[in-house]
């Protein structure tokens, strides 16, 4: 047995046991999720058995405690609930209809977890207002836990402190080492870091000078981290992020990210090659060219199939069976890299139905809190929360990060705080410390 797969039933016994004794177990179950979030992506069974991951059983086992939490959802989230029932329909359509039906059936019931984890999430929020102090407590000690991993890598080497006995090929790039943490891909890491890192600028009523410029602190050192990282889309993420936050957030802030900026440009003319986020092997137009390529492959997959896809899932099994590319080359080892885009995976697999119903779960939650920004809630940690969306945003577009169950968490997370923020209990009023 693989230490990855002892660590993966390790955990599922210790939530057994905890989840057992603990009298609120919609609780229970969230708060194990958020602190026990590095280990929620390892795979349970083989890839034969679909490879369920740590969350998905959790998720399931949980739900068969709770289903009477799920099945009535709050009245004010019912949209939301609808939404997800035809957005299951319509995969569940696309599967049926794709060329591998039980491939793609397996794929929906691994997307399901997450959907319970936001229906429970949003559930305890209305029965206790304080699990948002929880959920952005959990969140933040798995960012700095997942730095603290980083520096004993770095330490040790990857060779001996990773969760998978295979690493993404790209960690080793012009001889300096891309750090992936407790991740596979360093690049889906940096997307992590860049969107935790928002997190630490949200400040409650009741926080404390001092707890807050130590907020900052922490900040910074996951800047620091992704730079570790050389992950280009999860600093253009942050980036991205951080102008919203320069126009909306105070002088201070402005102060502070202006001069982060100052600091960044000057390790990036007077110290690139000690970074590989400013130093690769292959340049910016290099880069594009690969991917431009790689997209029309996804492209041509979606425009074959526009309405319903070729089936959640199905990708790499649909390019192999119709040679269509969407693989390297390398030491005589094909290595599939898929649409190096999470925008066109998801149309390629979902066509447009599917496309605009998984991105309504997104969007929509985002107008509503700008729009209660705007007319009622004095609140700059709404637009904190937003940042970090947009900065998920951004860096999906050279990424597919979903299908990793620790970004899936963190995003469902800061979308339920933005729906969470504008109902009845605002979110200026709940601690976040």
């Amino acid at each position: 047995m693989e230490a990855r797969h002892l660590f993966s039933l390790l955990t599922v016994l210790l939530f057994f046991a905890y989840f057992i004794k603990n009298r609120r177990k919609r609780r229970a179950y969230l708060l194990f999720v958020l602190y026990f979030l590095p280990f929620m992506d390892l795979t349970v069974t083989t890839e034969k058995l679909g490879s369920f991951t740590v969350f998905d059983t959790i998720s399931y086992c949980s739900l068969f405690f709770l289903i009477q939490d799920f099945a009535f959802s709050p009245r004010r989230i019912k949209a939301y609930c609808f939404l997800f029932w035809v957005f299951l329909a319509i995969l569940l359509i696309g599967a049926l209809r794709s060329e591998f039906i039980v491939n793609s059936l397996i794929n929906i019931i691994k997307i399901a977890p997450i959907f319970i984890y936001a229906n429970l999430l949003i559930a305890e929020y209305y029965e206790d207002p304080t699990v948002v102090r929880s959920v952005v407590r959990g969140l933040k000690f798995t960012a700095l836990a997942s730095v603290v991993f980083l520096v004993i890598q770095m330490i040790l080497g990857l060779e001996l402190l990773s969760f998978y006995p295979y690493l993404n090929q790209n960690i080793l790039d012009s001889s300096i080492v891309r750090y992936p943490s407790f991740f596979q891909d360093p690049q889906m890491y940096s997307q992590f870091l860049a969107m935790s890192s928002f997190l630490f600028l949200i400040k409650a009523d009741d926080t404390s000078p001092k707890r807050q410029y130590l907020n900052y602190i922490l900040f910074v050192i996951l800047v620091f981290a992704i730079f570790l990282t050389g992950g280009r889309s999860g600093f253009l993420g942050l980036c991205i992020g951080l102008s919203i936050v320069f126009i909306v957030g105070e002088n201070k802030l402005r102060f502070a990210i202006a001069a982060c900026a100052l600091i960044g440009y000057l390790v990036a003319i007077y110290l690139p090659g000690h970074f590989s986020l400013f130093s690769r092997q292959e340049g910016y137009d290099e880069a594009y060219a690969v991917r431009h390529q790689i997209w029309k492959e996804a492209y041509t997959v979606f425009a074959n199939n526009p309405s319903l896809g070729i089936g959640t899932g199905n990708y790499l099994s649909y390019t192999q069976q119709h040679s269509l590319g969407g693989y390297y080359v390398i030491n005589d080892e094909i290595v599939y890299y898929g649409t190096e885009s999470g925008y066109l995976k998801i149309l390629a697999e979902s066509g447009v139905l599917g496309f605009v119903l998984t991105f309504l779960f997104i969007v929509l939650p985002v107008i509503n809190a700008i729009k209660a920004r705007i007319k009622k809630i004095n609140n700059n940690n709404i637009f904190y929360l937003i940042a970090a969306i947009v900065c998920w945003f951004t860096a999906f577009s050279t990424l597919y990060t979903l299908s990793d169950k620790r970004t899936q968490v963190l995003l469902a997370s800061l979308i339920c705080l933005l729906i969470t923020s504008v109902k009845k209990i605002e979110i200026e009023n709940v601690s976040y410390r």
